[in-house]
């Protein structure tokens, strides 16, 4: 009777403690996905489209201004550039310049492009933008080599101050093949309407697969990124599968993140997999952490 009594006790005990247990994974599980993760998710991912902003415009200003290939005319010192708003709808109310650099020559051109958006305008999704993105260049566009040195002055995406020094570096193996840059940004740094920051430093490469049809242009990423987002948490970011970015997509459907890929981040303690999907366009991510998954829709706001 007393053996039979102590298993019982035993085995009462170990079911106790294996409830308590299973109660405590459960609650690891659910508490995984807090609305602090998720807001850590969208901070990084609005610190990484309103970082490339100013990248994505530079290299269309440099691509369609004709002295970044020749060195320009004999005798100009500087122009407006025309009909970029033709290309992209993002330069519509913005006055471009190209300011010649003293030294330029047809082999080697060199100069700086002014991106102004002045007081601020809207584009047909809603995007607002005000202030300058300042370009300067050497060497010829898309040979490799060549180097694009980006800054901003009183630059907004929306209600966001963006800063930072971009610098764009031609790696391309040849010229025939999609333009290939190592984008490094130093200093980078969003600042809200409520005072509260980002930051980012970043080492990537980026891919330009250039269409026929500049709306069906992508690009592909890889490479890693750190800093603080703006709950003052500080993250690591690694790509695990290229993101590819859709013009398109952006266009149509107002999709300011990658349509494919994963990366990994690593914040709060948690290693965080967000996997962007098939090609879909749109804003859904799927975040997986510990084995457990969930879909989110994300804003730029």
């Amino acid at each position: 009777m007393v053996v039979m009594k102590s298993g019982s006790i035993v085995t009462r005990t170990l079911a106790y403690f294996t409830f308590v247990a299973t109660l405590w994974l459960v609650g690891c599980n659910q508490n995984d996905f807090t609305s602090a993760i998720v807001a850590h998710v969208q901070s990084e991912a609005v610190s990484d489209s309103y970082q490339s902003e100013p990248i994505d415009l530079s290299t269309i200003a440099i691509n369609n201004t004709t002295e970044t290939l020749t060195g320009g005319r004999y005798g100009e010192s500087s122009r407006q550039v025309m009909g970029l708003g033709d290309i992209d709808d993002r330069f519509k109310c913005a006055i471009v310049m190209h300011v010649k650099d003293p030294n330029s020559t047809v082999d080697k051109p060199m100069g700086t492009i002014t991106i102004d958006f002045g007081k601020g305008c809207s584009d047909p999704r809603g995007k607002t933008r005000k202030g300058m993105i300042i370009i300067n260049y050497s060497g010829k566009r898309f040979v490799p080599g060549s180097l694009v040195q980006v800054t901003t002055k009183d630059f907004y995406k929306n209600d966001a101050r963006v800063e930072g020094t971009l610098i764009l570096t031609n790696i391309s193996a040849t010229q025939a093949d999609f333009p290939k840059f190592q984008i490094v940004i130093k200093g980078g740094k969003l600042i809200f309407p409520d005072g509260q920051q980002a930051t980012r430093e970043q080492n990537m490469t980026r891919e330009w697969q250039r269409a026929a049809n500049p709306l069906q242009d992508m690009w592909v990423e890889d490479g890693t990124s750190s800093g603080t987002n703006k709950n003052g948490k500080s993250y690591q970011m690694k790509i695990t599968s290229s993101l590819i970015y859709s013009h398109a997509c952006e266009i149509s459907s107002k999709v300011f993140i990658p349509v494919k890929g994963i990366k990994h981040l690593n914040v709060d303690g948690k290693d965080v997999i967000i996997d962007y999907g098939d090609g879909t366009c749109d804003n859904t991510i799927t975040i997986t952490i510990n084995g457990k998954s969930k879909v989110e829709t994300l804003s730029d706001k």
